[in-house]
């Protein structure tokens, strides 16, 4: 992939990656995460389909996903990081009073609760990828419909100096192809005998007689 394709699909997998990450980072409506995380991989593709001129193809569009899906990821672990350092304490405690109320804390509930930072570093390695893989499928889908909308590729331009393409040459003739054109008929001229008039009688001869 060339640098010029690269900085054409970043732009709009940072829009649709910053806002899929804003959704799904905040705790309320964080449920949706797989919603928002599909429909920015299609908000992608459309962005980047409105760029070109001619129909995305599946690679760029995985492609695009898969960085749309990345950054989601990361601005979803640094919201949720955000809240954490702020409500973070109030949710471990509640947490903790839930699982005593029920008896003991298993072993691995403490160490989660205990462990903020490190547990925030693999929270957003592991948004990175399930983010990653989402956002890919949602860019195929995304592809599948605005790649119908797109019209053909444009026509390459005739490079400067080069000849117009010269015309077919034209078929073969009746005398190459041996076929014989016939030749009108002229009409046959009249018999001058038959329709000349007869010649006038001869003064003379009738009135000697």
């Amino acid at each position: 992939m060339s640098q010029t394709d690269m900085e054409s699909k970043l732009k709009p997998a940072l829009i649709s990656g910053v806002g899929l990450g804003v959704l799904s980072g905040f705790p309320l409506i964080e449920c949706l995460c797989c919603i928002w995380v599909i429909g920015g991989g299609v908000l992608a593709v459309y962005l980047y389909q409105r760029e070109l001129s001619a129909a995305i193809q599946y690679g760029d569009g995985a492609i695009l996903g898969l960085m749309t899906g990345a950054i989601g990821g990361v601005v979803a672990s640094v919201i949720s990081g955000i809240f954490g350092m702020i409500f973070g304490q109030s949710i471990a405690e509640f947490t903790r009073e839930v699982f005593e109320s029920q008896g003991d804390v298993p072993p691995w509930v403490e160490d989660m609760l205990s462990s903020g930072a490190s547990f925030t570093l693999i929270e957003m390695l592991f948004s990175v990828i399930i983010f990653a893989i989402f956002a890919t499928v949602g860019a195929v889908i995304g592809v599948a419909i605005f790649q119908k909308k797109a019209g053909p590729p444009p026509a390459q331009p005739m490079p400067p100096g080069a000849a117009p393409a010269a015309p077919p040459p034209p078929g073969p003739g009746p005398e190459a192809s041996g076929t014989t054109i016939p030749t009108p008929l002229s009409p046959e001229p009249e018999d001058s005998s038959t329709s000349a008039p007869p010649p006038p009688p001869d003064k003379d001869s009738s009135s000697g007689s």
